[in-house]
């Protein structure tokens, strides 16, 4: 049975499904696990990403080539 390890948590919606499709079509296996947490008066949530344990430095690498040109148009 595949150990599943977080590969990073996201409060946009809309990006985490977006890297769970590239994820998905790069053949690595993701779970997408919504999360609510209860401050004050708004409760927040967050999608967080888990991929199998044997994936997680694959599935980095496609995380950082799908992030960083959004990292380099802040500059």
């Amino acid at each position: 049975m595949n150990q599943f390890l977080v590969l990073s948590s996201f409060t946009d919606h809309i990006r985490a499904d977006a890297i769970c499709g590239v994820l998905e079509e790069m053949k690595i296996p993701v779970i997408m696990e919504h999360v609510e947490i209860n401050r004050g008066k708004r409760p927040v949530s967050m999608i967080r990403l888990l991929v199998p344990s044997h994936c997680v430095q694959r599935a980095n690498a496609v995380l950082y080539a799908y992030e960083a040109p959004r990292v380099a148009n802040l500059h």
